[in-house]
């Protein structure tokens, strides 16, 4: 009886022992792909070496043809969708970059954690760069990425301002393609409103100084465009006021309607009635400078009767 079990004994523990064999055996064998640089899709050496967020290299090509089927890494299988869809925009090829933008709208849908690693992988530049497309479809859905992005998210939203992305989304305004505008109104909306709690107003100040820089250009067609752009934030009761009396909007609005461009003037003018109806304190500084000149004062009480009865006789 003795016998048996002592030999029931030295078979579990052989058998334990193979086992463990074999678990180090693999263990060295991962190991030693690693150390030599050895794609672990192909077994071959790595060719154009990609390396993921997890920090495994793969060959470019058997990795991304991997991402077709699984968003997860062979080896550790963490979920890189991300970062797969994020080289999708890297590339040149417009199918691939929509079919990515269209993804990652889908994954960052109320979801912070995957917003800030669109951001530290440095997707933004890039979506920054296809509001420029001439494609629509490619504008449009870059436009909605950016609002989503901006959403909620006060580190996105401070990356996305400070990377100049408010002039490329107002020169979106003019597009006749209104998906595109109306995604492009909901970037500007998000990215200067008030959806988050606590934000820090020297966001809205970043933006307001963005808009004045704009507004003080010598193409016509970006002040429209600005002006459309104050008129939308004005509508949704965004603009701050008090802030566009300390950026110096109000007395470039008014200079101009000295413009030889008639459509500038006209939309300025409308800009500053709308702004003077808002505020007694914006009016007062509109008469305050208008009383400066008189050549000014006339004009406005000739061309734009609307803005000097709101000035000067309500």
């Amino acid at each position: 009886m003795k016998n048996i079990l002592l030999s029931l004994v030295l078979l579990s523990s052989s058998l334990s022992f193979a086992g463990w064999e074999y678990d180090i055996l693999n263990k060295r064998l991962l190991k030693n792909f690693i150390q030599r640089e050895t794609c672990t899709i192909c077994c071959e050496k790595i060719t154009s070496k990609l390396t993921l967020s997890c920090k495994h290299s793969f060959c470019e090509e058997c990795i991304l043809e991997w991402f077709e089927r699984n968003s997860s890494c062979p080896i550790c299988r963490c979920d890189q969708a991300v970062f797969y869809n994020v080289e999708l925009l890297k590339s040149n090829n417009l199918d691939f970059q929509k079919k990515a933008v269209g993804t990652l709208l889908i994954l960052m849908s109320d979801n912070q954690v995957v917003k800030n690693e669109i951001r530290r992988a440095g997707a933004i530049p890039i979506i920054l760069g296809l509001l420029k497309s001439h494609d629509n479809t490619m504008r449009a859905s870059s436009a909605a990425a950016i609002s989503r992005l901006a959403f909620c998210n006060s580190k996105n939203k401070k990356f996305i301002i400070a990377s100049g992305a408010i002039a490329e989304i107002i020169n979106l305004l003019e597009s006749e393609h209104e998906l595109t505008v109306a995604n492009a109104t909901g970037a500007l909306l998000r990215l200067c409103g008030s959806s988050l709690k606590n934000q820090n107003p020297d966001y809205k100040c970043d933006l307001n100084y963005q808009l004045l820089s704009l507004l003080a250009s010598k193409n016509h067609r970006i002040k429209i465009n600005v002006v459309l752009a104050m008129e939308i934030l004005e509508r949704y009761k965004v603009t701050n006021e008090q802030m566009l009396r300390k950026v110096g909007a109000i007395k470039i609005l008014l200079h101009i309607l000295e413009s030889k461009d008639f459509e500038v003037r006209e939309r300025s003018a409308m800009s500053l009635r709308k702004i003077a109806l808002n505020s007694r304190e914006n009016q007062n500084e509109m008469v305050t400078i208008i009383n400066l000149n008189e050549d000014l004062k006339d004009k406005i009480q000739y061309k734009y009767p609307d803005l000097y009865n709101t000035l000067f006789n309500e």
